[in-house]
């Protein structure tokens, strides 16, 4: 069960069992989707997605709008957790923050630690894996302060390049790689294509019309 507040998200009902604080918690994005639960403002759904923080634990945020940030921030101070450490787009790197860099295919991430790196291809597509990736370079991190993975580098490295997620993005090429069917069960379909194809000299065809 959950109780919802407007100002300080949706959390976990109380109960007679002691929950200890989690070794991090983690928020990738915020979008208008499911406003009929969330709300109807991207403020009002970055305070119930805040819901997750909690007191002691540290705090991954991927890129967000400025009111969410601000709104989960907020929240973060008034239960007392942190740190925060934030994705961020390009830029100059500094502690605490989490850097990422895309040149074609290759991503290269930064922080939130000076140990904390990775360059290379991810193992999922799509632009928005380079954030979620700078996310899980933050948890990675959040772990090794807790000596949970004793080669932190190695771990993130394996786990970026190898990931793989059955019917997001998923590409399958048949006859001998002469043709390639993209399956997606929830990115929309021209969105999809218009990112991977745009300016490849193809023409894709969809129940949606030409997407070139």
């Amino acid at each position: 069960p959950t109780q919802t507040s407007p100002t300080a998200g949706t959390r976990p009902a109380p109960s007679d069992r002691p929950h200890p604080a989690p070794l991090a918690t983690a928020v990738t994005s915020i979008s208008l989707e499911h406003t009929a639960i969330l709300g109807e403002t991207i403020e009002l759904i970055a305070r119930e997605k805040a819901g997750i923080l909690k007191p002691g634990a540290p705090v991954v945020l991927g890129p967000l709008a400025p009111e969410a940030d601000r709104a989960i921030t907020e929240i973060a101070e008034r239960i007392g957790a942190g740190p925060i450490y934030r994705v961020q787009r390009d830029g100059v790197w500094e502690p605490g923050v989490i850097r990422v860099q895309r040149d074609g295919g290759v991503i290269d991430l930064q922080g939130p630690g000076t140990d904390d790196r990775f360059h290379g291809r991810l193992g999922l597509s799509g632009r928005h894996q380079a954030d979620n990736a700078g996310v899980a370079l933050g948890l990675a991190h959040c772990l090794a302060q807790n000596h949970l993975l004793l080669d932190p580098r190695v771990a993130v490295d394996k786990g970026l390049r190898l990931a793989f997620w059955s019917g997001r993005y998923e590409r399958i090429e048949l006859n001998a790689s002469q043709v390639m069917v993209i399956l997606d069960c929830a990115v929309p379909l021209l969105d999809m294509v218009r990112y991977h194809l745009f300016g490849s000299g193809k023409t894709w065809i969809s129940e949606y019309g030409s997407a070139d």
